[in-house]
This record gives C-alpha cells, sequence and structure tokens, in this order.
C-alpha cells in the first residue's frame, strides 16, 4: 500500500519532525524573536504560527496519503516563498529561532518539495489513494492541544527571561509608563536622564537598521524633537557604551554601564522619557515610522 513505501513514511516523518523542532525553537528563542523586527516580532503572529505547525505536524502524521501529500506540500511550499522574500528583503525569517536564518530553512524547504516531487514520480497512484481521514479532527485538536502547550511555554520563557536576565525589559510596548531601567546606579552620568525630556535611543554598532535610522532621522541635530537632550546606547556586549547629546555609532564615548548578563537587543529602540518615566516608545520595525513621526512633531 503506498502509505506504507519507505520513502514516503520517511518523508511524512521527516516533514513533521521538521515542524516540530521549528516551533520548539521558537519557544525556545521566544524572547529573543520578540526583539527583532522580523516576521514573527508581534507576539500574536509568533503564537499562531507555533500553533500552526504543531497542528500541520500532527495532521501530516495522522492523515491518508493523499492528503499528508498535499499537506507537505502546502505547508513546505508556504515556508518556501516565505524564506526567499526574507532573502531577498535582508529580513528576519525566525522559522527556527536564533538557530538557522533564510539561508539555510530555504534550502530544506526546498529538498523537502523536492523529496515530494520524487515519491510522487515513484508511486504514481498516490493522489488517487487516500485511506480514511475520519481521525483527522481528532488528531487536529490534539495538535491544537499540543500547539497551545508549546505557545504557555514560550509565554513562560518571555516571564522567566525578564526576570532571571532582564532580556525583556527593553521590549518598548511594555516600558510606556514605567521607569527608565538604566539609571545613575549604573553610571553617576545617567542620573541626569532623572529629570527633564529626554529621547533615548538603544543600537547595535553591528545593525545595519540601527546605522540606516540614525542616518535617515538622526543625522541633522537640528532636527531632535525640541527642547529635549539625547541619549544613545550601544549594545552588543557586556559593557554598554552611552554617548550624551551625541547620536554616533562611533568616536569616544560618554560612559559605560556593564551588565552580568546582557539583555538581548537585535534591532533599534526609541524612547521618549519625562522625569525619568518612558513616555512613549517604539523597536524593531516600528521605530522608523517612531522616529518619522517625531521628526515631523518638531
Amino acid at each position: 500500500m503506498v502509505n506504507r513505501d519507505w520513502g514516503f513514511s520517511s518523508l511524512r516523518l521527516a516533514a513533521a519532525a521538521i515542524l516540530l523542532i521549528a516551533a520548539f525553537a521558537k519557544v525556545w528563542h521566544y524572547p529573543l524573536i520578540l526583539k527583532g523586527d522580523g516576521f514573527l516580532a508581534n507576539q500574536i503572529v509568533l503564537d499562531a504560527a507555533i500553533v500552526f505547525e504543531a497542528i500541520a505536524a500532527v495532521a501530516i502524521v495522522a492523515s491518508g496519503a493523499k492528503l499528508c501529500w498535499w499537506m507537505i506540500v502546502s505547508v513546505y511550499g508556504l515556508f518556501t516563498i516565505v524564506s526567499a522574500f526574507a532573502l531577498l528583503t535582508d529580513s528576519e525569517c525566525n522559522c527556527f529561532g536564533a538557530w538557522f536564518g533564510a539561508s539555510v530553512t530555504m534550502p530544506l524547504d526546498l529538498a523537502i518539495l523536492v523529496a515530494c516531487a520524487v515519491v510522487r514520480i515513484r508511486n504514481p497512484n498516490l493522489l488517487r489513494i487516500s485511506h480514511s481521514n475520519s481521525r483527522l479532527i481528532l488528531f487536529g485538536i490534539s495538535g491544537l492541544v499540543v500547539g497551545l502547550g508549546l505557545v504557555m511555554g514560550g509565554h513562560y520563557r518571555l516571564q522567566t527571561s525578564s526576570r532571571d536576565n532582564g532580556t525583556r525589559f527593553l521590549l518598548a510596548t511594555e516600558m510606556i509608563g514605567k521607569p527608565w531601567p538604566i539609571h545613575g546606579a549604573m553610571n553617576p552620568l545617567l542620573r541626569e536622564l532623572e529629570s527633564g525630556k529626554w529621547l533615548v535611543i538603544v543600537a547595535r554598532r553591528d545593525c545595519e537598521h540601527c546605522a540606516q535610522l540614525l542616518q535617515a532621522y538622526f543625522s541633522d541635530p537640528s532636527r531632535h524633537p525640541a527642547e529635549t537632550r539625547t541619549v544613545q546606547f550601544i549594545a552588543g556586549r557586556n559593557d554598554w557604551s552611552f554617548h550624551l547629546d551625541r547620536l554616533t555609532l562611533i568616536g569616544a564615548p560618554t560612559g559605560t554601564v556593564s551588565w552580568s548578563v546582557e539583555p538581548f537587543v537585535a534591532s533599534p529602540a526609541l524612547f521618549l522619557l519625562d522625569g525619568g518615566l518612558v513616555e512613549d516608545a517604539a523597536d524593531g520595525s516600528d521605530a522608523d515610522s517612531f522616529a518619522s513621526r517625531l521628526q515631523l512633531t518638531h
């Protein structure tokens, strides 16, 4: 019988295993993905991707030959398109969290599609023979339960990373209305941030998006928000350098702050402070529109 064919059975198991590994990787790197500016930086989208992969993996294992083959082709065809778009736009796909980029996932997706074609050629009756899918709904529900369990694991990772090493504390949307966490106790020069209005920019020296944002919106000091001073933190190592009233990725810093465990920063983050409290903020892909809005309200 067709779905007892060794090649098809191996393809089925490999396709399902890759999906489950990808879902687990997203859970493992959950806080890091949300700090980036890739496709999955939105928490709702990330949760949906994890649940989708879990359901698809279980359904591929449980379904009849015909439906299984079409599901593999559809799912991996979609992933190939996403990976290709990520490569063309130099974006983060986060298909396997922070383990692999699109340059690895796209060839993997294509390999699965090629395997589907080979199996189809070797089994010409594959698309005409189908076993009962009466249990598919039950397995689909099982996949949903697995997916929701993984999502809960991702949320737990996010909460524990916040408590344990500060990975989460620079998420812009969660900082609004809270005190700015890099303060004078870490470096006396930063006590100035506790009063007045400040524009805070957190950037990485090796982040192309960070460099582009600084050049596009902050190369002209006269275009900074009125009556607002600036401070820039340069992330990427345990000691962060910072510049007061100067936005640049080069030159001697004003001072440094040290971390026992460095918070993860993958993309530019902007914060408006007033009296030491975060008044407004944006990071990742939202940073550009936020910076543009600052220019318009100058």
